[in-house]
């Protein structure tokens, strides 16, 4: 995270998940079971909603998603294309395959779990994105509030306040603050510049949360995955409002 101190954050080191699938299967790495079951932990409730919404069936969709955590635990990532772009589309399309393999074999044909892409796998599939687009804020929140508590700075106090009550004026949130941390004074413009450098921080820590899931840098990239999952608008504190449109 950069600017106004966020970059200080213990979640600011975290590697992105390209360069951890590398990590994952380098034989000479002695962490790379840990980073497989880290990577694994990170998609599993996106993979898990998603196999439920799929299959209807939550001892169906519990098998399928044993299947793939053994397949990903093992190492079957190696065989990844990072051609695919985004780390989201490579977990959906060995999802995609998992759901057809199952319905291949519940009508009688042998199942194959393959982890390559199929052909026409590319198509979308909201249940997961919106998993996935769910996950990510859920983490990005968890970041802010780490932040808050480590650097004392009450960015998630008043941005949680602000989103549980659009509403309310800029006294109420200097209340809110004061009343969270005694110590401090607060006023009504010290409020407002305090949310205003929340929502820039919830930005920042969600734009770098997305860029780590995909193999390119490129900011056209970036953008492209945030208007896919509908994520550009909480960006536009730190994206400027043309980007953001």
């Amino acid at each position: 995270m950069h600017g106004d101190g966020a970059r200080d954050t213990r979640l600011s080191g975290i590697d992105t998940s390209w360069s951890l699938v590398r990590q994952a299967h380098d034989p000479d790495n002695p962490t790379a079971s840990a980073i497989r079951r880290e990577l694994f932990e990170r998609y599993a409730n996106a993979a898990r909603r998603y196999l439920q919404a799929m299959m209807r069936d939550h001892e169906s969709a519990q098998e399928l998603l044993n299947e793939f955590a053994v397949r990903f635990l093992r190492g079957d990532l190696q065989r990844v294309d990072q051609e695919l772009g985004s780390f989201r589309r490579y977990v959906k399309t060995v999802l995609i395959n998992l759901v057809r393999s199952q319905r291949r074999h519940a009508a009688g044909d042998p199942i194959q779990l393959a982890f390559e892409p199929a052909v026409d796998a590319a198509s979308r599939h909201d249940l997961f994105d919106t998993g996935w687009r769910d996950d990510l804020l859920s983490k990005t929140w968890l970041e802010l509030q780490e932040f808050e508590h480590t650097s004392g700075r009450p960015y998630y106090t008043i941005l949680k306040h602000k989103v549980e009550h659009p509403r309310a004026p800029s006294s109420e949130l200097a209340r809110i603050l004061e009343r969270s941390y005694p110590t401090r004074s607060c006023t009504e413009t010290a409020a407002r510049k305090t949310l205003q450098r929340a929502r820039q921080a919830f930005a920042r820590l969600l734009v770098r949360s997305v860029r780590d899931t995909l193999s390119s840098p490129k900011r056209e990239d970036l953008l492209d995955e945030l208007r896919w999952l509908g994520l550009i608008t909480y960006c536009q504190p730190v994206l400027g409002p043309t980007e953001a449109e």
